[in-house]
């Protein structure tokens, strides 16, 4: 992963589906090509990490590259450790985004089909509630969010904090002790 250390890291976590296939960035009028260009701009990379029961099914639709690319369990052995290098997380309803509550950085939700998910899989905390940041519906308001949160992190922090006092005891360091 050096080509991507001087850049900012965005980390796309789908979640798993029991039924189908997850669908990465299911935006009506997604253009690959003005991702790529924002990502650029921005000096941004996109790592999508597929959950391990699905692998990487999709990553020929991202011309894996410079701005976009699909990583493993081998390019990311130590995953929880990984978390404290990435600048904007991305995810669905994947938990992942409760570890990440401890670093203290921006997130943004993608949940295309939410009143699928919810009537199939459920959740166990009320999902508007307990997710602190920008849901994005549209492949626009996505490129304006990866914006905001990576010139910007500090956006959204209040809702952060709130939720991760609500969910983590323990955030010094020290919580097995």
């Amino acid at each position: 992963l050096k080509p991507f250390s001087n850049r900012k890291i965005i980390l796309y976590v789908p979640t798993f589906r029991d039924d189908r296939e997850t669908e990465y960035f299911n935006f009506p009028h997604l253009d690959v090509v003005k991702l790529h260009q924002k990502l650029k701009e921005l000096n941004a990379c996109i790592l999508i990490k597929a959950h391990i029961n699905e692998g990487d099914k999709q990553a020929n639709k991202f011309l894996d590259d410079d701005f976009v690319r699909t990583v493993t369990n081998d390019d990311l052995p130590y995953f929880q450790e990984f978390l404290s290098q990435v600048d904007l997380i991305l995810t669905d309803y994947s938990g992942i985004y409760f570890d990440y509550l401890l670093v203290n950085k921006p997130m943004m939700f993608l949940p295309y089909d939410i009143d699928l998910y919810e009537k199939e899989r459920g959740f166990i905390f009320d999902y508007h509630e307990n997710t602190p940041g920008k849901k994005v519906p549209t492949f626009q308001q996505f490129l304006e969010g990866i914006e905001i949160y990576l010139n910007n992190p500090k956006e959204d922090e209040e809702e952060r904090l709130k939720i991760q006092e609500k969910f983590h005891k323990y955030t010094d360091g020290k919580a097995s002790q």
